[in-house]
């Protein structure tokens, strides 16, 4: 039955359904104003938005200690510390509504989308919200959060694409950042050709299987 759509004051949303704490549209959407809308209320209304592929179907660690005890300890080349921010500054909030923007507003370039509003006090948050990748992902984003402004855009039932305002600028920052990103299972079989694709990504897909 379809439900009526969460309060999101000045947004016009579509109909949709609830899932629990998540409430999902009924069909893909195209408009490109519209996540960024839902971002910009994001503090009033306690719903993050998320976009869902088409065809995702639904079912507090330390950060630090589960970056070292999953990932820096697998690879070749040990990486004892944590990847370092760039040292600029950029908005978050207005990255993940330009990234969320662009992949609604492409006419499904970037594959079709259903909107969903997840109500979590933090975005990184929603995986553990939903049973999505491994326990203490949330832990994860959000150091990737505050070192370099990443934010949670898509969540797929295998895949995550997080907006990220301050990506590596370095290849030894990259190379720190491609080997924490082993957390997810993400599609590294090159090292060094994955750590090159993230100097200055303004956006990273992660994989989980």
């Amino acid at each position: 039955m379809t439900v009526v759509a969460p309060a999101v004051p000045a947004v016009d949303l579509p109909s949709g359904r609830r899932h629990g704490r998540l409430w999902v549209s009924d069909a893909p959407v195209t408009d490109p104003w519209l996540y960024p809308a839902c971002v910009s209320r994001f503090e009033r209304t306690g719903q993050w938005p998320v976009l869902i592929p088409v065809d995702t179907r639904f079912s507090s660690p330390e950060a630090r200690r589960v970056l070292v005890d999953w990932v820096l300890a697998d690879w070749a080349v040990p990486h004892p510390r944590e990847a370092e921010p760039p040292r600029y500054e950029t908005d978050p909030l207005a990255d993940a509504a330009n990234t969320g923007s662009v992949l609604t507003g492409a006419g499904g370039r970037h594959g079709l989308h259903r909107l969903g509003l997840a109500e979590v006090d933090d975005p990184a948050d929603i995986p553990g919200l939903l049973g999505w990748g491994p326990g203490g992902a949330g832990a994860v984003l959000r150091s990737w959060q505050s070192r370099f402004g990443a934010r949670l855009v898509v969540l797929g039932t295998q895949t995550m694409v997080l907006s990220v305002a301050r990506p590596p600028t370095t290849m030894a920052q990259a190379e720190r950042v491609a080997a924490e990103h082993k957390v997810f299972k993400s599609e590294t079989a090159n090292k060094r050709s994955y750590a090159s694709s993230l100097v200055r990504a303004r956006r990273w897909r992660l994989r989980y299987a």
